[in-house]
C-alpha cells in the first residue's frame, strides 16, 4: 500500500463493503467499529479480509525487528492477531520509547486510523503482558510497571471503562494523536501492528 492509497472502509455482516459509517449503522451494522474514529469512504472496491496477507499492511524493518503495519481491513484484537500469525508474525510488542515512536510516527505516516492494536492483553487481575508472555504492567491506573518493563499509557489508563462498548477493556492499542497506550474493549475493530524477529545473516 502506498501513501496515496484510501483509507479502509467499513465492514458489514454480510462481507460487502459499504462507502461510509452512516449507512453501515442504517444497514445493521455488526462490526463494532469505534465511532469516536472517523471512517472515510472509498471507491476502491472490495479489499482481502484480516487474514489475508495481501490485506493494506506495510512492511518496514527496524533493528532485528521486521514490521507490519496494517491500516485494513479493521479487525478486533484476536483476528488481528490471527492475521499477522499468518504472516508469521504476533501483535507488536514495545521495549523502548524509541521503538514506540517509530511504530506511532510510520503509522501516522500511512493513514491508518487513530488507534491501532498492540500485542498486550490483560488477565483477569489486571496483569498485562506481551504476545511472549513476558509482563509489562501489573494493575489499573495506579498499577506499576513489571520490573524494568517500558510503558507508555495515556493519562488515566489503563482504566477499563470503555466509553464504546459494554464490556471490559483487555486489549491494548497506540493512540497515534500522543503515542501513548489505551486499554480498550478487544472486539473494537481497529488497524494493527505485527511483528517478527528477522532471520539471522
Amino acid at each position: 500500500m502506498s501513501i496515496a492509497d484510501p483509507p479502509p472502509v467499513a465492514r458489514v455482516s454480510s462481507g460487502l463493503l459499504l462507502p461510509g459509517l452512516l449507512f453501515c449503522l442504517l444497514a445493521a451494522c455488526s462490526t463494532r467499529v469505534d465511532p469516536t474514529i472517523a471512517i472515510e469512504s472509498s471507491d476502491a472496491g472490495p479489499s482481502s479480509d484480516a487474514g489475508d496477507a495481501a490485506s493494506e499492511c506495510v512492511e518496514l524493518e527496524r533493528g532485528s525487528s521486521r514490521y507490519w503495519i496494517c491500516s485494513g481491513p479493521l479487525a478486533s484484537h484476536a483476528a488481528a492477531s490471527d492475521a499477522c500469525q499468518r504472516r508469521g508474525a504476533v501483535l507488536a510488542s514495545v521495549s523502548s520509547a524509541e521503538e514506540n515512536a517509530f511504530l506511532a510516527t510510520s503509522a501516522a505516516n500511512i493513514a491508518t486510523h487513530s488507534n491501532l492494536w498492540l500485542g498486550g492483553t490483560r488477565d483477569d487481575d489486571h496483569v498485562w503482558s506481551w504476545p511472549d508472555g513476558s509482563v509489562f504492567w501489573r494493575g489499573l491506573i495506579d498499577g506499576e510497571p513489571a520490573d524494568d518493563a517500558y510503558v507508555n499509557w495515556q493519562s488515566g489508563e489503563p482504566n477499563n471503562t470503555s466509553t464504546v462498548l459494554d464490556e471490559p477493556e483487555r486489549c491494548a492499542a497506540l493512540a497515534l494523536f500522543d503515542t501513548g497506550w489505551r486499554d480498550r474493549a478487544c472486539s473494537l475493530e481497529l488497524s494493527y501492528f505485527c511483528e517478527a524477529p528477522l532471520p539471522a545473516p
